[in-house]
């Protein structure tokens, strides 16, 4: 058959194209996604001093004299009290429970602490969330489309000769699923494995790294004698209506794949996702 990237003839059992490295083949894969739970904070209270007052007495020297002491007693307290206040440590396992009068917030804990969590809370995250995908394993049960199949004249990491970027423009709705389909390929499983010393991958969502452990990995050696290391994840529970997700493949030195010689630099593909009600 021919290779619907390039237009070579490639062998009928081949997952990718010896010439481009092509992937010519899906796999299909599932996941189920969690919900996002939001983390609620307490609002600051505030907690005042107040010095006590005596009651003025009927001598007019001695009133002034209190008058005067008070005074200067007053503002040296007023410079010391509070930084005595905001030494005063928290434990950082403290948590508060409002479901009852009897737990009742302490006001000055809590402003001395104004984001004590609530008990059982979670963190708050609107990235969306990203899985490991098992080919031989439950996740193979449902297709699920990539974003280079979303991407329009998408060019593969291998057909490429210079680092450089490419930007895609994708859109598709916020309730579903995209796989990530990442790869390094060679006309043997030796050659790959020589330049897999020299190669890393990088995936970026919003800025944010996300360890390329969450993507499902393995070797695979086809029918033709092509090894290729191979990335799978799922990227749901998607929020809003934008984000921009980055992957960069980084070679340390130049390696050849047994096709031509791949310069160092970063290859690095940039996908600006438009989400859709």
């Amino acid at each position: 058959m021919k290779c619907t990237n390039c237009g070579n003839e490639v062998s009928e059992n081949a997952n990718v194209c010896g010439y481009c490295g092509h992937r010519l083949k899906s796999i299909p894969a599932a996941v189920e996604s969690q919900p996002v739970v939001l983390t609620p904070k307490l609002d600051t209270l505030s907690s005042g001093n107040s010095a006590p007052r005596k009651q003025p007495l009927p001598w007019v020297w001695i009133i002034l004299t209190l008058f005067f002491g008070l005074t200067v007693i007053i503002l040296v307290a007023m410079q010391i009290f509070p930084k005595q206040l905001s030494a005063i440590p928290v434990p950082a396992n403290q948590t508060v429970a409002t479901d009852s009068p009897a737990n009742a917030v302490d006001p000055q804990l809590q402003s001395l602490s104004p984001e004590v969590p609530l008990e059982g809370a979670l963190p708050s995250n609107d990235l969306p969330l990203v899985e490991p995908c098992d080919i031989t394993a439950a996740c193979g049960q449902t297709y699920h489309k990539g974003f280079d199949e979303l991407a329009k004249d998408f060019i593969a990491t291998g057909s490429r000769e210079a680092p450089g970027s490419n930007t895609y423009s994708i859109t598709f709705a916020r309730g579903q699923t995209v796989s990530l389909w990442l790869l390094a390929c060679a006309t043997s499983a030796d050659i790959l494995k020589q330049n897999l010393q020299h190669l890393s991958y990088k995936l970026t969502i919003d800025g944010q790294p996300i360890n390329i452990d969450k993507l499902y990995q393995w070797d695979e050696v086809d029918s033709d004698g092509y090894g290729c290391r191979r990335y799978l994840g799922n990227i749901s529970n998607w929020t809003g209506t934008r984000h921009t997700v980055i992957t960069t493949l980084t070679i340390d030195q130049m390696i050849n794949d047994g096709w031509i010689d791949r310069p160092a630099g970063d290859y690095t593909d940039i996908y600006d996702v438009t989400l859709t009600p």
